[in-house]
């Protein structure tokens, strides 16, 4: 039986699990990858059953996304490359003392999925950066140390990060960083900086049924760093795998929704984790519920830290 501590919020009529997994349950350094994925996937079956969450839903979030991929496609072929991309190096002048909210979209993603949270964000009052980055020819490290550069621009101008969600792959950067990088953990400690990582996917076996994930598979929607029977799967999986350092454990928060077909929730399963019921891999990012649940842990973030 795995050891857990779980509290739920009620949210906008739904009810969230806030858990917590004590030390050793999810991750363990003596373990192969296969033993990875299989302690991962016990947790999330114990767990699961145990809080009585519905099974994952099987079609809705397939279409939605798909048709998501679809729009990402046209708008990238408007604007001859990602939006996202054009935002590398563009965070223009900071004042002393202002907050910075970060979003970091996930691979192939345009800053249009992030337009939503960000109107939210700056009708608020907020400064908002979205960070770009080359998914196709960087690996988690590389992506790492792009967006620490820009942390540490901030830094310099004695503003600080007040907020940080990374989405999918975007959150895979925030776990490579909160597990592997010192510099980073302490600015987000120094900043004490909300971190939302929605939806990492810590690599997943892509032949287990899911006739969504082998479609996209083969049309390249997802990428062999996704797979953990490819070489580059195997290998960002190391990149992000481990417990997040402790001065920032109460900071950084994971979340997964039910609903979510394209990176299964049990993929996602980290150490604090706050798991959504329903909710599809695109609606996490431009969702108006989820859109409100991220302002409200932006905003009040200790209600998250139970």
């Amino acid at each position: 039986m795995i050891n857990y501590s779980s509290t739920q919020i009620d949210f906008g009529g739904k009810p969230l699990h806030l858990v917590n997994l004590a030390k050793g349950q999810l991750f363990d350094d003596s373990d192969d990858l296969e033993a990875r994925v299989a302690r991962r996937e016990r947790c999330w079956d114990e767990l699961s059953s145990s809080l009585d969450i519905a099974p994952y839903s099987s079609w809705g979030d397939a279409l939605e996304t798909g048709m998501a991929l679809i729009g990402n496609v046209i708008d990238t072929a408007i604007h001859q490359k990602s939006e996202v991309k054009q935002r590398i190096n563009l965070l223009g002048d900071l004042q002393e003392g202002q907050e910075v909210y970060v979003l970091i979209a996930g691979a192939g993603q345009t800053e249009g999925n992030f337009r939503g949270l960000a109107g939210k964000l700056r009708a608020a009052g907020k400064t908002v950066y979205v960070h770009g980055y080359d998914f196709e020819n960087e690996t988690l490290t590389q992506s790492g140390d792009g967006l620490m550069s820009e942390l540490k621009k901030i830094n310099g101008a004695e503003a600080k990060v007040a907020g940080i969600l990374g989405h999918s792959t975007g959150a895979d950067i925030l776990l490579h960083l909160s597990t592997k990088n010192e510099s980073y953990a302490n600015l987000i400690s120094k900043w004490d900086t909300q971190v939302l990582a929605v939806a990492p996917n810590n690599g997943v076996y892509l032949t287990k049924g899911n006739i969504w994930q082998k479609m996209l598979r083969a049309t390249k929607q997802i990428h062999d760093f996704d797979d953990l029977k490819t070489e580059a799967g195997a290998f960002r999986n190391n990149e992000m795998y481990g417990t997040v350092q402790e001065n920032i454990a109460d900071q950084t928060l994971v979340v997964i929704c039910t609903g979510d077909r394209l990176i299964l929730p049990g993929a996602g399963l980290h150490e604090r984790t706050l798991i959504v019921p329903g909710e599809g891999h695109i609606k996490e990012v431009n969702g108006e519920f989820m859109h409100d649940l991220y302002m409200d842990i932006f905003d009040n973030p200790q209600t998250y830290r139970v």
